[in-house]
């Protein structure tokens, strides 16, 4: 499977390099034979918890984790993501302690399409939180997010 990414196409208004540098590629260009679709994943450990209440940090890192996880599953790589969306109830705190973990995760080189979206909460309605985790902190979930990938079969 290839990726094409373009950063900027020409002639196109000026992209905002945020605390982890080039945040994302505007464009997308994808060529290979499957397309796997990553529902929204957030921070939860092997025993379904929540582990990093409070901070935005530990919660993409582990929501990280859990992708990849997710696309090893599909037989896909970080390389093969083509679009990612982020939902959040503290877009700045994402920006600040978040994206870069996201960025990490994926390469920098790789950071495809996406959206962050702040939202009024994530549905945590069944959240059970991991031991040694606060429980009366709101809101629980701080960050899930969703992928697009495409492979070669």
């Amino acid at each position: 499977m290839t990726v094409e990414r373009i950063y900027s196409p020409e002639e196109f208004y000026p992209l905002t390099e945020g605390p982890a540098g080039r945040n994302y590629h505007q464009i997308a260009i994808a060529e290979g034979q499957r397309q796997v679709y990553i529902a929204g994943t957030v921070a939860k450990n092997e025993d379904g918890k929540l582990v990093g209440v409070g901070d935005m940090a530990t919660q993409v890192k582990k929501t990280a984790e859990n992708l990849g996880k997710s696309l090893e599953a599909a037989g896909a790589e970080p390389a093969d993501v083509v679009r990612a969306d982020f939902y959040t109830p503290e877009v700045d705190d994402y920006l600040e302690e978040g994206h870069h973990h996201f960025v990490e995760f994926l390469g920098e080189e790789n950071v495809p399409p996406g959206s962050i979206l702040g939202v009024t909460r994530l549905a945590d309605t069944f959240a059970e939180v991991a031991e040694g985790e606060p429980e009366d902190v709101e809101p629980r979930y701080l960050i899930e997010i969703d992928m697009i990938a495409v492979v070669d079969e």
